[in-house]
């Protein structure tokens, strides 16, 4: 049962929701594959994280305005898996730690970013990291980008960030932190290749032609993308880790 499969049941018996569910999973082997969810529309919330089918969902998207960090920590620290995909509109009042297994999803994106800190950028042992209309700065960004390349993180793979600021467009401030070359063909392909895993689907690829190449020490290499336009909503600033430089042809 995946995202684009979903069904939207309805039912007027209280509290019916989840045993038709379960029934339903039950009845074709199959485990929840995706929760969207308001937690304001959550009357018991004690029953409602007792609900198996909760423990091992992949995929959940807060669409909650507001969320407290309790109960956001006490849904995710429910979770037995890996989480795959996690999808936050929310804004979040209260501290959330950085040991939150959210952080340490394959997808974070993030909607509202007025609660996230430094520790929470920092403190991200993830794959990819998404920010739309950040309200952190390019120091942030930065600060992140040197944490990675000073450190042995082999897991990240991307920064994306939509809606930022005209500062995020100065190239000369990225080439200058970090000795940034345009690219050389022969060090990496034109076009960076998202997983399957991560997009659902085959060959999205992003164009990274114009981008700003860097090494760590341990020789992987890093580009910085930055797509400025007339529209400071289209702003985008991105950063890549190549964990295969090229595909090898069959």
């Amino acid at each position: 049962m995946d995202d684009d499969d979903g069904t939207v049941l309805y039912s007027d018996i209280k509290k019916s929701g989840f045993q038709i569910t379960n029934y339903i999973l039950d009845l074709l082997h199959e485990k929840l594959e995706t929760l969207k969810m308001d937690f304001n529309l959550i009357d018991d919330w004690k029953g409602f994280l007792a609900e198996r089918c909760l423990k091992s969902v992949p995929r959940i998207e807060i669409l909650s305005k507001t969320v407290s960090s309790e109960k956001l920590s006490s849904l995710f620290n429910n979770i037995e898996n890996q989480l795959r995909h996690v999808h936050i509109h929310s804004k979040v009042e209260g501290p959330v730690s950085t040991s939150l297994n959210i952080f340490r999803s394959d997808v974070l994106i993030f909607y509202e970013t007025s609660w996230i800190t430094r520790e929470h950028l920092l403190g991200f042992n993830g794959k990819y990291l998404c920010f739309i209309n950040p309200t952190f700065g390019v120091e942030e960004i930065i600060e992140f980008i040197k944490h990675w390349k000073n450190g042995n993180n082999t897991t990240f793979v991307a920064l994306l960030t939509v809606e930022v600021p005209q500062e995020f467009m100065d190239r000369g401030r990225f080439i200058s932190e970090f000795d940034a070359k345009p690219w050389d063909p022969t060090k990496r392909e034109k076009c960076f290749i998202y997983e399957k895993e991560i997009t659902d689907k085959q060959n999205v690829v992003a164009d990274l032609s114009k981008g700003l190449d860097f090494e760590r020490d341990d020789g992987l290499l890093a580009t910085i993308k930055i797509r400025p336009s007339r529209n400071v909503r289209h702003h985008r600033f991105q950063f890549f880790v190549w964990h295969k430089r090229f595909t090898t042809s069959e």
